[in-house]
């Protein structure tokens, strides 16, 4: 009862990692390099759901077929020897499948994660010795900053914009909209320490004024910044900013 069990979870979780990986490819061949962040969170945390959900299902399908008659003499039962045996030869059977598919599936696992690894590994050299190789000025206030004459992608997670409206001729919001209605999705900048009502609720002063970190929040937003835009996409951002001015 206990092996049934083992390769029934086992078959499950085979059905879920094919499906994750299906998945997977699909988003990084057809959305990987989309802007449109809310979308490509609801693809991949619907695809995960799913992932687990759909080998549960059960699909029932009626066929009909002919049933021939039974013959006038049945043909002599096994015996209980005979059954045992059977049942335990079977028992042996899935053991050993069960045995063998956990291997394949444990060194599956490894290996991926020695993938991950090697790669994390190789990753973090190379960005050591691209900063090492690059010109660097100490700030009076000890902040290092690093200079680099080649065409490289920002270090930085988010790509921060901010709007002098008087200057640019439209808002922050009229801009925001207009890139929504172009594909672009975007971001608002965080609120202020001082501003935020859950630091109020925790207990911390927020008292003062900040008009500075009030400005930011009422006029910056944050444009895409994945990793995977291409420079087609990165131009028609700020192509698409350059236009709508005034």
């Amino acid at each position: 009862m206990i092996i049934m069990y083992m390769t029934d979870f086992l078959i499950y979780d085979l059905k879920v990692a094919l499906l994750v990986t299906i998945f997977y490819a699909f988003y990084r061949l057809l959305l990987s390099r989309d802007t449109w962040h809310r979308m490509n969170r609801v693809v991949l945390l619907g695809s995960a759901v799913l992932s687990f959900v759909l080998p549960l299902c059960i699909i029932t399908t009626h066929v009909v077929e002919t049933v021939e008659p039974l013959p006038a003499l049945l043909p002599a039962l096994p015996s209980v020897g005979e059954v045992k045996e059977t049942v335990a030869r079977q028992e042996h059977d899935a053991a050993w499948w069960v045995q063998q598919l956990s291997g394949i599936a444990s060194w599956v696992v490894l290996l991926g994660m020695g993938v991950m690894l090697v790669r994390a590994v190789v990753d973090e050299v190379r960005l050591i010795r691209f900063v090492g190789r690059l010109e660097k000025h100490r700030e009076e206030d000890g902040v290092l900053v690093a200079v680099s004459d080649e065409d490289v992608r920002p270090f930085s997670w988010m790509n921060t914009i901010v709007l002098d409206p008087a200057a640019y001729g439209h808002t922050k919001e009229e801009l925001v909209a207009h890139l929504k209605q172009q594909g672009i999705d975007t971001r608002l900048l965080f609120v202020g320490m001082a501003r935020q009502k859950s630091l109020r609720d925790y207990g911390c002063d927020c008292s003062g004024e900040y008009p500075v970190t009030d400005w930011l929040t009422a006029n910056g937003f944050y444009l895409p910044s994945a990793s995977s835009l291409t420079e087609e996409q990165i131009v028609y951002i700020c192509q698409t900013i350059r236009d709508f001015a005034r």
